[in-house]
């Protein structure tokens, strides 16, 4: 037995690893014998654990029970290989335990033999924290996140891309990114792959799930050296605002100088039109308890429209530009069936007055930008119609006192023509001279008053000139 002793103490020092030879007494693990690396990593010599719980030195109290499992395990003969935690002196680390059974007479050793893989513990911890904290970026990113193999099929996608797209994770399982982008944008992106590097501020026209169609803005780069990411964000919202920013300029620029109401509006419709591939205008003004169309480009094209249409009337109570998305639309809008898109009406206020309404169909839904946008235009186009509805009253007005300032100076000159003739006829006819004073007195009073007449012509004359000038007319 003591030969085995010093054979056992030889083969255990020529262990690079902790080991600790043990007696199982009871259900715990008593220490004979520990090496040399043992003391070196858990801090403790033989002279101190020699006798005492392996257990109770090193393992921590939440382990306990699993510690005695081993014991059990290895009282019965099994050899145990598992990752546990164990107490060194310096604080807690990680190891790969094998614990192999070694009968010696009528008692039950073993050997637990430590491997130390603390760093590489904590190594593997940080990479998993790595994962996940890349994990939880790239599924909560704002910006739409797309895993591709350098055939362009998918790998992976977060959940940004998932909201624009329309297609859930599984459904884009063996799908190709060019069953989703658009022809001329998918060449695109290939040629600018053929680089192998990294690539900035790329567009790309993409088809969701429901066929509307989506402009991304993005970046493309290769990680693995096999795969790629595309970092997109919808900007297709963000150009449609341009565009429309861009139109409203021109309409409004047609404020400044059309002088003429359909011209006006028939311009604007097509303006309004134009911003994206199926929109369409309607543009019609109140006429008492009805709307009468003036312009309309496209679909939807009614005469008029009753304010009691919930739509018109929903407008009208807001006081600013309302969205009836399709759904809505068909259970409220009378003329649905010709178009089912979505519908913008837009009321045309001037001085708290609606005078209008522009109404926009599209096939997409526009943003609150957009809205209030709208808003803006359409009280823009009414304020010109209204001062073109002054100028005209100004017109009418102006006439109206010229032409009485006409028919003032020649009434005057044709009440003096027969005040003449009295003044002759008294003189010829009547012999009384008394009679013919009094006559004479009141054809001179009279032509007092056409004297002040006449002061009171020139003063109209000056007024007319006045207002010519005031109010620029020809």
């Amino acid at each position: 037995m003591g030969i085995e002793r010093i054979l056992l103490r030889e083969l255990i020092g020529n262990i690079s690893d902790p080991v600790v030879f043990f007696e199982i007494v009871g259900e715990k693990a008593v220490i004979r014998h520990v090496n040399k690396s043992f003391e070196n990593v858990f801090g403790f010599k033989e002279s101190e654990v020699a006798g005492r719980s392996v257990d109770d030195l090193i393992v921590p109290e939440k382990d306990i029970s699993m510690a005695l499992e081993i014991n059990r395990k290895v009282g019965s003969g099994q050899i145990v290989c598992v990752e546990v935690v164990r107490k060194a002196r310096d604080g807690l680390r990680f190891f790969e335990l094998m614990a192999i059974p070694a009968f010696t007479g009528a008692k039950q050793h073993g050997l637990a033999i430590y491997r130390d893989i603390t760093e590489k513990k904590i190594l593997q911890d940080k990479i998993l924290e790595s994962e996940r904290r890349y994990r939880e970026l790239f599924e909560n990113s704002l910006d739409a996140l797309v895993v591709v193999d350098q055939n362009l099929s998918f790998v992976e996608v977060n959940k940004a891309f998932e909201f624009v797209s329309g297609y859930r994770k599984n459904e884009l399982a063996g799908k190709n990114l060019g069953d989703l982008v658009e022809k001329s944008s998918f060449r695109k992106l290939l040629s600018n792959m053929k680089k192998k590097k990294r690539i900035r501020r790329m567009k790309i026209e993409l088809k969701d799930k429901k066929g509307r169609r989506k402009i991304l803005e993005g970046n493309l780069r290769y990680i693995n050296g096999s795969e790629i990411i595309l970092q997109f964000r919808d900007v297709t919202q963000l150009i449609r605002l341009e565009k429309l920013l861009r139109t409203i300029n021109k309409i409004n620029k047609l404020v400044l100088r059309e002088n003429d109401v359909d011209r006006l509006l028939s311009k604007s419709a097509k303006l309004l039109s134009s911003v994206e591939p199926g929109f369409a205008c309607w543009i019609g003004l109140v006429e008492e308890e009805n709307v009468k169309r003036r312009v309309c480009t496209g679909y939807s094209c009614v005469d008029r429209a009753d304010m009691n249409f919930k739509c018109f009337k929903k407008a009208y109570d807001k006081r600013k530009t309302v969205l009836i998305r399709s759904a809505t639309r068909e259970k409220i809008c009378p003329f649905y069936a010709e178009w089912d898109g979505n519908c913008t009406i837009s009321p045309m206020i001037v001085e708290d007055k609606v005078t209008g309404f522009v109404v926009l169909h599209s096939t997409v839904v526009p943003s609150k930008d957009e809205l209030d946008l709208m808003q803006t235009l359409s009280d823009n186009i009414a304020f010109k119609i209204k001062a073109l509805e002054l100028e005209e009253a100004k017109k009418i007005a102006y006439g109206r006192i010229e032409d009485n300032i006409v028919k003032f100076a020649t009434l005057a000159d044709e009440i003096r023509n027969p005040l003449a003739a009295i003044l002759a006829y008294a003189e010829i006819f009547v012999p009384d001279e008394v009679g013919r004073e009094k006559i004479k007195s009141q054809v001179e009073r009279v032509e007092k008053v056409l004297d002040e007449l006449d002061r009171g012509w020139l003063e109209s004359e000056k007024v007319r000139e006045f207002l010519r000038r005031t109010w620029k007319l020809e």
